[in-house]
């Protein structure tokens, strides 16, 4: 291992890239009187600060070199080529480690918790091998439920509107409007001014969005009539119409519609005057569907309905 040639007790071990280098070294230098604020000679410094490689033809972009003085601490030397960034920059880029914020120190308190894991002070790099006790409770759920701020707000509104309106037709259907523009090919222009909708239908007995688990059943079906979407969007478009009609003409079957959604963000629109206090769909009166939009707010999703 090569030894520094001002100072016979420091060692390095280095790796070079093409633009980056970086090196971890070892020094057995006064690490008090360096940190101090007391007046200390410059090349003392020289030893923690790496050399960037430079030649006619290429460069060292950013070099990295890590000194530690055993049982003290550490210095970070960084030298970068004035030619890529600025000062600036180059402190900015610094700060990034700074940009979650932990005025509680939670890292700290964190990091003091773990090493009490396994021993005091326990500083073991092995991966925890958490084993889970055999009589924990598992769940029995084999399928894997679409769970989109879009099912699941129509999933919500679904099921308790059916209860409040006690519903007694024997099945349930929710009319689901999707936009296509995103899944033809080629895509549809973001300029193009029109209607761009497809269609699909999530039926389901009544009973079972009235059960205990009728949430659960309700984003069930609605993802299993959202999953035909992984095929071509428009495949059996020229059925479309003839299986909406015969999904509403399906004896004794509640159909309720959805419109809207909260992508349109109807809350960002704006004339000049601040945005609106409130949006409303007045259509939903007619049809009686659900109305989704986003809130004024920007948290959450707006349901909308008419109740006769």
């Amino acid at each position: 291992m090569p030894k520094n040639q001002n100072n016979s007790n420091r060692k390095k071990l280095g790796k070079k890239k093409e633009s980056t280098s970086s090196h971890t070294s070892e020094s057995h230098a006064a690490f008090n009187h360096l940190s101090a604020k007391n007046l200390s000679e410059a090349t003392q410094i020289h030893d923690l600060l790496p050399n960037l490689n430079i030649s006619h033809d290429q460069a060292t972009v950013l070099a990295l070199q890590v000194t530690v003085f055993p049982n003290y601490g550490f210095s970070m030397g960084i030298t970068s080529h004035h030619a890529v960034l600025d000062g600036l920059t180059y402190v900015e880029s610094l700060k990034m480690k700074n940009v979650i914020t932990d005025p509680n120190e939670l890292e700290a308190k964190y990091l003091r918790d773990w090493s009490k894991q396994g021993g005091t002070n326990n500083r073991s790099l092995m991966v925890w091998d958490l084993q889970v006790p055999e009589d924990s409770f598992r769940g029995n759920e084999k399928k894997y439920l679409h769970l989109s701020t879009f099912v699941v707000s129509i999933a919500y509104a679904w099921v308790y509107r059916m209860k409040a309106k006690e519903i007694e037709n024997k099945n349930a259907l929710m009319a689901l409007n999707i936009d296509c523009r995103n899944c033809l090919e080629p895509p549809t222009p973001a300029t193009y001014f029109g209607n761009c909708i497809g269609g699909r239908l999530a039926i389901v007995e009544t009973s079972e969005l009235l059960g205990k688990d009728g949430l659960i059943v309700a984003v069930e079906v609605l993802g299993e009539a959202l999953e035909t979407l992984k095929d071509v969007v428009l495949n059996g478009a020229e059925n479309m119409c003839s299986s909406l009609l015969g999904g509403l003409a399906i004896a004794d079957v509640k159909a309720i519609g959805a419109a809207g959604s909260p992508k349109f963000e109807v809350y960002s629109t704006d004339f000049g005057c601040g945005k609106p206090k409130k949006v409303e769909m007045v259509s939903i009166d007619r049809t009686g569907a659900f109305c989704l939009s986003d809130c004024r707010n920007g948290d959450g999703v707006e349901i909308g309905f008419v109740s006769n």
